[in-house]
Formats: structure tokens, C-alpha cells, sequence
């Protein structure tokens, strides 16, 4: 028996399980909105720093009744049980998996695209799978991975630069249901909504895998890539299930566990009913640090040359050219790229995307208001308000020029900076903060300023030129890791013209840092928006 600050727990320890509960407490219902669904409220008796510590990628644990109070909100985001509703409002792109079952009880799954084939086939005892509605499943997935800070809890329901992804999936079991033995790349969590489900569980092989393992499938083309991405971990893996559980879990509704990617199990409906899972995934290490040396590399005229080899010369070849590249500057780029280029304090810094409201597919960026300051505009007092509306009006026409600033985060550095990040505060040390090279700084009129170029030159009227309170800087950091250019981040920094603060941006925008003195908080933002770096 353990006590804990939440009350008295009973903690298990079988396998790679551990069970956690405690006794019900009349009256405790929490019934959260759906939006408000977080891993604290259903890992009760557990800190999500204790999680993290205990058992987030090495053990399973179990919490029965946890997720009970929370059913209600989950089953109204997902149109009650009616399996046609649900069908219709998921998030999968092909319709809905249908599992089919052969006379040798192999396990065969088809895509169902209309949902009313899909209910009914669900209703001739039929299992079925199908992601959540973007209601739920972007509700869940931003909670869960702002929780745990997953990919420095950075996600974008667009599937664009976010460091941590996830889907929710639905599975509608029908008694008998059995799925064998396998292993997902994603780390899972499972609430039973109805019915009840026996799993068996046992240890995997693989530690952060970047791949399943799905025997069950008896696919011949699946074998040979989970052979491989296993093989980079543990070159003796076998591509074969386990013989036997070493834990086995009940789910009955209102229960909640979590399962490490990796980990071996097999599943059987036992009593028909619904099951919600919540499938995370993020980036690694390894891409995020080869993603930014690319960056780098590429910024070298010599790196970004296309590959010829010339089989008539030797000092031609791809071989001795590739070879003199590493030799000359390789090993110097590595020891310049150090972890606070990459994770900068913005980065870092936990950010949730929240629904604002119900039905509507609207997002904000938790703590946007606060850290966003105002629009860049001080107020005027001196009666020129029409001149300030027709000053908003064009700033806000040059943003939807810009196309991608209407969603991106706008940070006015002529405010206080509120965020601590001490290496960029104090005595004035230039020699140890350097300007970050997977910066780069635009002024927003470099680019509108083409298109008033363009306008003029077809004949059209060339914009009349205002004289603006701020500058506007649009700020991308490390994008040259991938063929898209997608950056890891995107934001918006606002001075005041002729200011300090617009001198400092100018002179990081020319990659140097500012060599007069500059206020703390801008230098603060400076430092948290990672435009410069300590060196280490």
C-alpha cells in the first residue's frame, strides 16, 4: 500500500504491468468538457513527472475506473454510440476498416468507404476501426502531448511542424474479436468505453521502435521493412510472437491504461463494445539533429553541389569528392552545432493547441495572448484614430499577403519579456552569444515589396508609400533539413520603428550581434525566440 497526496493506492506489480487503483470516492465525478480531457485528470494517482520517470517507455500500467466519469463527455464528442454517425464524422481519409475473417481464421482487413456499408456490417457482427472525428481526436492528441511534452509539446493538427503527432482511434469489437500477436511503433493509451476486452501483454525486444511488428497480418511485403527498421536495434530479432503473456489486463468500461510502443500483445473482445485509443508518435533525436546539420551543410555552396561521378577521373568521383567534403569541414560544422540552436527556448517551451469552441474547427495557441503582446501599434491619443484604421487596415492586407502570418504566433519585443531564460540577461558578454545559423530574418517588406514591383511593372497603381510605427520581421528556423523547406519554427517579431529594438533585429537580420547597448527585454526576447545562442 502507498499513500498518495490523491488518497490511499493500491499499486500491483506483475510482468510488465503495474496496476494502480483506489478505492471510489463518492461524488468525485470530475466530468470534464472534452476539451478539458488531460492525462493528469485520468493518471490520478500518478504525477505525469512520475510517469514519465516510471513508466513512459518501459512499462505498462493500468488504472481501473479511471476514465469512468470521463465517458459522457468522450461519447458526446463522438455522436453517442450510433456506429453510423460515428463512421460518417471520422477522420480517416479511406472510409473504415472492416476486419473479415477467412475460414483458417486469418485476419483480413478492407476498406469500407460508405459508412452506412460500414454500420451495417459492424451490425452482421463484423469488428470495426476507424479514427475519431478532428473534434476528438485533435482535442486528445494536443492535451496528451502538451501533458507530456511530447516533441517539446509542439503539434499542428495540419500535420505541418509539429515535433509530436497522434491520431485516435475507434474500435468497435464484437464478441470473439481476437487480434494476435504484435507490436505498434506508436505509445498507446486505451480507455474502454463499453463492453470489455481480455489483453495479454509481454516485454518487446525493440526499444523505440521505428516500426511495427504485425505477424498477424501474414503480409509477405510487411515482413522485410519490420525486419529491417527492427534489425537496427536488435540485430538477432525474429519476425515471431511470443509464446506466452507474462501480464494479462480486463478492460471493463471506465478503465485506462498505457502501453509502451514495442511492447507485444494480442487482444480478444470479450462482450461486445467500443474502445478509444490514443496513438502517439514523435520525432527522434536523430532527425532533429541530422535535420539541422543538413540546414547547415546546405548553407555551404560545395554541400549542396548534385552528386556527378566521373568514372574518367578519379579526383572526379562521387567517392573522392564526398571524402574531401568530410575531411575540410565536417567535423568543424558538427562541433559548432550545439543543442541550443536547435531546441530554443520558443521551441521549448510547451505550447497547446485548444478548441475555442464546440463544434467550430478553431485553434489557439496556449498563452498566445500573453505572449503575443499587442499588434506591434502603440495607442495615439492625439485624435488620429482614421489614420490608425487605415494604418491597420494595410498592415493587416501586407499579412494576408504574406499568406502563412495570419496563423503564426506575433511577438512584440518592445514589451516585457516575461520568460527567464538567464544566459541572455545580466552583464552585457558578447564573446559568448553568438547569432543562431538555422536563423533567418526577413523584414515583411522585402517580400510585399516584390509585389508592389510586380503590380507596377503589369500596368497596375504602385502602392503609395506609408510610413508605418513598426517593422514587422517574419522569422524561420532550421528548414533546410527537408525538400519541403518546412520550418521547425515560424513567428512574427514586431518593433518600433527607428527604435532600439528594430536597430537590434536589423543587426541580427545581418548576422551580427548588436554591438551597442540594448534593453534586458530585448535581449531576453532575442535569446527566447532563439535568433542568438550561449555558447556552451
Amino acid at each position: 500500500m502507498s499513500l498518495s497526496k490523491k488518497g490511499r493506492v493500491n499499486k500491483e506489480e506483475k510482468g510488465c504491468f503495474t496496476t494502480l487503483s483506489r478505492p471510489s470516492v463518492p461524488g468525485s465525478s470530475m466530468k470534464q468538457p472534452l476539451h478539458e480531457l488531460t492525462p493528469d485528470l485520468l493518471f490520478q494517482n500518478l504525477s505525469m513527472s512520475e510517469f514519465m520517470r516510471d513508466y513512459w517507455g518501459r512499462r505498462g500500467v493500468y488504472l481501473p475506473g479511471a476514465a469512468y466519469h470521463e465517458i459522457p463527455s468522450l461519447v458526446k464528442g463522438m455522436d453517442g454510440y450510433d456506429e453510423e454517425e460515428l463512421f460518417v464524422s471520422t477522420s480517416s481519409e479511406n472510409g473504415v476498416h472492416v476486419w473479415l475473417k477467412d475460414k483458417n481464421d486469418k485476419l483480413n482487413s478492407i476498406m469500407v468507404e460508405r459508412p452506412e456499408d460500414a454500420a451495417r456490417l459492424h451490425q452482421a457482427g463484423h469488428a470495426t476501426y476507424c479514427r475519431a472525428c478532428p473534434l476528438v481526436e485533435q482535442s486528445l492528441v494536443s492535451s496528451f502531448i502538451s501533458s507530456l511534452g511530447l516533441g517539446c509539446g509542439k503539434y499542428d493538427p495540419e500535420g505541418g511542424e509539429g515535433w509530436g503527432r497522434g491520431e485516435v482511434e475507434v474500435f468497435c469489437g464484437t464478441k470473439g474479436h481476437f487480434t494476435d500477436w504484435h507490436f505498434d511503433f506508436q505509445n498507446n493509451f486505451t480507455i474502454q468505453l463499453s463492453g470489455s476486452k481480455k489483453w495479454n501483454f509481454r516485454e518487446g525486444e525493440v526499444q523505440h521502435p521505428l516500426r511495427g511488428a504485425t505477424p498477424h497480418y501474414k503480409a509477405r511485403g510487411a515482413v522485410e521493412g519490420q525486419l529491417k527498421a527492427a534489425r537496427l536495434s536488435d540485430p538477432s530479432f525474429q519476425f515471431s510472437p511470443p509464446s506466452e503473456a507474462t501480464s494479462t489486463i480486463t478492460m471493463n468500461p471506465g478503465d485506462f491504461m498505457y502501453f509502451p510502443a514495442g511492447m507485444w500483445h494480442s487482444v480478444e473482445t470479450l462482450s461486445p463494445g467500443m474502445s478509444l485509443n490514443i496513438s502517439l508518435m514523435g520525432t527522434t533525436y536523430a532527425e532533429v539533429y541530422t535535420e539541422a546539420l543538413r540546414h547547415v551543410l546546405m548553407k555551404n555552396d560545395s554541400w549542396r553541389s548534385v552528386v556527378v561521378n566521373d568514372l574518367s577521373n578519379d579526383k572526379s568521383s562521387a567517392v573522392h569528392t564526398l571524402q574531401k567534403l568530410i575531411e575540410d569541414n565536417l567535423e568543424d560544422t558538427v562541433k559548432e552545432l550545439n543543442s541550443s540552436m536547435i531546441f530554443t527556448p520558443v521551441v521549448t517551451e510547451r505550447r497547446e493547441i485548444k478548441v475555442k469552441g464546440g463544434g467550430d474547427d478553431e485553434w489557439e495557441e496556449e498563452g498566445e495572448e500573453e505572449s503575443r503582446g499587442s499588434d506591434g501599434e502603440e495607442e495615439d491619443k492625439g485624435g488620429e484614430e482614421e489614420e490608425d484604421e487605415e494604418e491597420e487596415e494595410e498592415e493587416e492586407e501586407d499579412e494576408e499577403e504574406d499568406g502563412e502570418a495570419n496563423d503564426t504566433l506575433t511577438f512584440n519585443i518592445e514589451e516585457p519579456c516575461n520568460f527567464t531564460y538567464p544566459s541572455y540577461s545580466g552583464h552585457e558578454d558578447f564573446k559568448s552569444i553568438e547569432i543562431n545559423p538555422l536563423a533567418l530574418v526577413l523584414r515583411e517588406d522585402e517580400i510585399n515589396s516584390y509585389y508592389d514591383m510586380l503590380e507596377s511593372s503589369s500596368g497596375g497603381s504602385r502602392a503609395i508609400p506609408v510610413h508605418k510605427k513598426t517593422t514587422k520581421y517574419i522569422v524561420n528556423s532550421n528548414y533546410a533539413g527537408n525538400d519541403a523547406l518546412n520550418s521547425s519554427s515560424r513567428f512574427i517579431v514586431t518593433a518600433k520603428t527607428d527604435g532600439v529594438a528594430e536597430r537590434a533585429m536589423e543587426s541580427i537580420r545581418k548576422g551580427k550581434y548588436p554591438d551597442f547597448k540594448i534593453p534586458d527585454d530585448v535581449r531576453r526576447w532575442l535569446g527566447y525566440l532563439g535568433l542568438v545562442y550561449p555558447k556552451l
